[in-house]
């Protein structure tokens, strides 16, 4: 029964989500392109900024259904 009302609640909450086509027009509203993104291997640095990202999305996801997630300092250690 938990696993069909978590899979109910992911299809209702990306209905929201934004299309492709919306977020393309949204970045280019802001003067960047796809290709002006640079990616590259993450650093010990980035740890904490992934940490607090990882959560903020996991809680926004799940956390209307389940127990509160993570910590960042969980994450970080991890």
């Amino acid at each position: 029964m938990k696993r069909i009302l978590v899979e109910s609640w992911r299809l209702v909450a990306g209905l929201a989500r934004p299309s492709g086509k919306r977020n393309l027009r949204r970045l280019r509203d802001k003067g960047e392109e796809p290709a002006s993104f640079v990616i590259r291997e993450a650093t010990i640095e980035d740890v904490s900024e992934l940490a607090q990202l990882h959560v903020a999305t996991w809680n926004a996801t799940y956390a209307p259904l389940m127990a509160k997630g993570p910590s960042v300092e969980i994450r970080s250690q991890q």
